[in-house]
Parts: C-alpha cells; structure tokens; sequence
C-alpha cells in the first residue's frame, strides 16, 4: 500500500466512474470522498481536500456553477480543480480555466493521465502553501529583527 499523498474531492453523478475513479486513485495513494450532485459538493468541500475533481454536468447544477461557488469560498480558492466532461469544446475548456479551474480531462479519462494530473495538482497545492509557510516567517523573523531595532534606538 502506498503512502497517503493527499485526499480528493470527487464530484461526479456517474457511481461507477466515480468508484473506478477512487479505486485508482486509491492504488496511487490518496483517500477519495464522493459526491453526485452539485450542491452537496459545496457543503462537503473544504480546504482539508488536495484537489477536487469536479464533473462539468450534474443533476442539480452545472460544473461551472459548483466552480464559482468554490471560487467565491476564500478558504476553497487554494484548492486546485480539475473539471471533467464528455465535452471537449475549446471555448468551454477556456471558460472554465478562465473561471478558476487548474486542469480540464475530456471523458472517457485515461486513469494513468487523471492520476498524474491529480498528483501534479496536489505538487502544486503542496508547494503554494510552503511558499505561503515561509513568507509567514520570515515575516515573523522581521518583526522580531525590526523590535530588536527599535529597542536600540
């Protein structure tokens, strides 16, 4: 069994594709929560999740409406989306991306690219926030070198 990498957000109406989705991404390491309508997607989503893999078509909402409202959540913006559909229209695709998503897969997925792709998204999660961890102290460390400053004034 290999080491958890991280936990994923699936939200996809589709059971056996989510299951055959969670089942791969399962056998690279990371834990999956499912979910098939829209709106409870945007109750369970936290930024505890690594990535969300989001289904552009749902039955109670559309995959661009569950991507606003991540987008409009402060707490949710860090967590990269990729958005998977049957359709692989460019206008939609640059949409989409324009609208906050990191990724798009056009279905049938390929579960070697999707685990991939996912990896590299949770690689960049994971980077932003030691980037983030490290501005904060050396933000900390400034503050401390300027009181020290200030009290040999």
């Amino acid at each position: 069994m290999a080491a958890k990498k991280g936990s994923i957000l699936i939200v996809e109406d589709d059971a056996d594709l989510a299951a055959m989705i969670a089942a791969a991404l399962g056998s690279a390491g990371f834990d999956s929560t499912i979910c098939g309508f829209g709106q409870k997607a945007i109750i369970a989503a936290s930024p505890e999740f690594d990535a969300i893999l989001l289904d552009r078509f749902l039955p109670d909402m559309g995959g661009e409406e569950v991507l606003a409202a991540f987008e409009a959540n402060p707490t949710l913006r860090e967590v990269p989306v990729i958005v998977m559909s049957v359709d692989g229209d460019r206008q939609w695709v640059a949409r989409l991306l324009d609208g906050g998503a990191v990724d798009y897969i056009v279905k049938p997925v390929r579960l070697d690219v999707l685990r991939a792709r996912v990896s590299a998204a949770v690689r960049t999660k994971r980077r932003a926030e030691r980037l983030r961890e490290e501005e904060r102290r050396l933000e900390r460390a400034k503050s401390e070198l300027q009181s020290i400053y200030d009290s040999l004034q």
